[in-house]
């Protein structure tokens, strides 16, 4: 296989890789439950709720860390094992530099970095064909629910925390709403998740206090 190939191959695979578009979209809009009209402003919580809903999970800059996780998370649903997957996301993050850490969660996979000189080692050109060949696009149903669980839990925790939360109140409310799926909802959540004013509003009591909760309500 040419250079060039190998070129289209990684291109491929990346592209296949990209449902943290579909995540970061859902994560930011109102289930669809909830389009048919705003929440009750006269409900405890009612502002923190409709801020929920208008939070862009896609702008929100995590730090290496967490992009790392998330480009792993992306790599295994495109078909990597968890070799090659771990592998690949290092040695992308490494291959940026500081700059990875800087970069929104909708960037993560934008493809700088992700070049066949860095995913070579990681994953051989025999390897990238056969992933190619195989086609199919990102399923997250191959990712290890523990892992995409505790993903979706820090992706969600920032997005309540952006909301108005405290750290310690988002985390809590994300563990309750990624936490409520059971091991096969999991891949479905990862496509479809949605922080749903509905949702936030009936775990919210659970990890704040009343008035916390009328504080939150305005």
């Amino acid at each position: 296989m040419t250079w060039s190939a190998t070129v289209l191959v990684v291109s491929a695979i990346t592209a296949g890789a990209c449902t943290e578009q579909r995540i970061d979209e859902s994560l930011g809009s109102p289930a669809p439950s909830d389009r048919s009209g705003a929440p009750p402003t006269s409900a405890p919580g009612a502002d923190f709720v409709a801020a929920v809903a208008s939070v862009d999970t896609s702008t929100l800059r995590l730090g290496a860390p967490f992009n790392t996780q998330f480009l792993r998370v992306q790599f295994l649903a495109a078909g990597l094992d968890a070799a090659e997957a771990a592998c690949a996301a290092d040695r992308v993050a490494a291959s940026v530099g500081p700059d990875f850490g800087d970069r929104p969660v909708s960037e993560v996979m934008s493809g700088i970095g992700i070049t066949p000189d860095v995913m070579l080692p990681c994953v051989p050109i025999a390897r990238m064909s056969q992933l190619a060949a195989a086609g199919g696009g990102a399923d997250l149903a191959r990712v290890p629910p523990d892992l995409l669980r505790s993903t979706l839990t820090e992706l969600a925790s920032a997005g309540f925390e952006e909301a108005g939360l405290t750290a310690v109140e988002a985390t809590c409310l994300a563990e309750r709403v990624v936490g409520g799926a059971d091991v096969d909802e999991l891949a479905d959540l990862g496509a479809t998740f949605s922080l749903s004013v509905d949702r936030a509003a009936a775990e919210l009591r659970a990890c704040v206090s009343p008035e916390r909760a009328n504080q939150l309500g305005g």
